[in-house]
């Protein structure tokens, strides 16, 4: 993903500084969703309007640790304990924890399958988001 304080280098070019798109899938649906609740601190002033887009996104990372597949439980050692061990880190790290500040977000969406049995459909919850949810359609199947 393109760093955000590096967007500056794009300035005359094609690209729309002033509205933009950001879209993760899974770990980097986290990111975006992330990016969602702290846009008003990290975006620079030249970006008036951001899309954040969540494919198969893990909003709840506390509960996500509490999983059995494989992602999940490599998320304890991703976080260095689990969520009882390390409560800060859990509680700053979970989208679903924070509204959503400013008018520069735009569309906040989050698009799950109800066919994912990496990322479950219940992660896909966020006060300021619009979840989509398809049937039939796994976690990869957002990236094919």
């Amino acid at each position: 993903m393109l760093g955000l304080q590096k967007i500056e280098v794009l300035r005359g070019s094609d690209v729309n500084l002033e509205h933009i798109s950001v879209v993760g899938h899974s770990a980097g649906g986290h990111l975006a969703a992330m990016l969602a609740v702290q846009l008003q601190d990290v975006l620079p002033a030249s970006v008036k309007k951001a899309d954040v887009i969540g494919l198969a996104a893990i909003i709840d990372v506390a509960t996500y640790a509490g999983g059995s597949n494989n992602c999940q439980t490599a998320t304890p050692s991703f976080m260095a304990g689990m969520p009882n061990q390390q409560t800060s880190a859990y509680y700053l790290a979970t989208p679903s924890n924070f509204e959503v500040r400013g008018e520069t977000l735009g569309q906040f969406q989050l698009f799950q399958g109800n066919a994912d049995v990496i990322v479950p459909e219940s992660q896909a919850r966020h006060a300021s988001a619009k979840t989509i949810t398809l049937d039939g359609i796994g976690h990869f199947d957002w990236i094919h």
